[in-house]
């Protein structure tokens, strides 16, 4: 006999299109539905390409209609494929190629900011935060430039 009077709670049953219908706690189906993902850490030159992306890409989003599909596009492709790029130098054997590329898209992204402050759809302010991010990873693509010409399997 059961110590639940009859007006005892009943668990509804799970439906069988839901996801977590018959996933026991502590399972392996349970850590791939984990809210924090586990991320690989990227080299400091990289994490600084991405953060420099992840800064504009909302920005861009709130340019004029008559910019974003022209200057905006722009400026999300060089972003990441500047970011890219140097992703690629990470892994390539000799890098002095990709290194290169990055430094052209990082004066092409350079051009492309100073365009949209001077079109006024970024302000000084902004222009002048990420020119500083910018610099710092031009010095960044420069010495490791320097490094891979020297040490041509580096």
């Amino acid at each position: 006999m059961s110590c639940q009077g009859p007006r005892a709670k009943k668990k509804a049953p799970r439906r069988a299109g839901s996801p977590r219908a018959n996933v026991r706690r502590g399972s392996r189906s349970d850590l791939l539905t984990s809210p924090e993902p586990t991320v690989d850490p990227l080299l400091p030159i990289v994490q600084k390409a991405y953060d420099v992306s992840l800064w504009l890409l909302p920005r861009i989003e709130r340019f004029p209609r008559a910019y974003k599909f022209t200057l905006g596009d722009r400026l999300q492709t060089t972003a990441l494929d500047l970011c890219l790029a140097l992703v690629e130098a990470s892994h390539a054997r000799k890098r002095e190629r990709p290194l290169s590329r990055a430094n052209r898209l990082l004066d092409q992204l350079r051009i492309l900011l100073r365009l949209a402050a001077d079109m006024e759809v970024l302000s000084p302010r902004q222009l002048a935060f990420v020119s500083r991010q910018n610099e710092e990873l031009g010095r960044m693509i420069g010495g490791w430039l320097k490094t891979s010409r020297s040490h041509p399997s580096a």
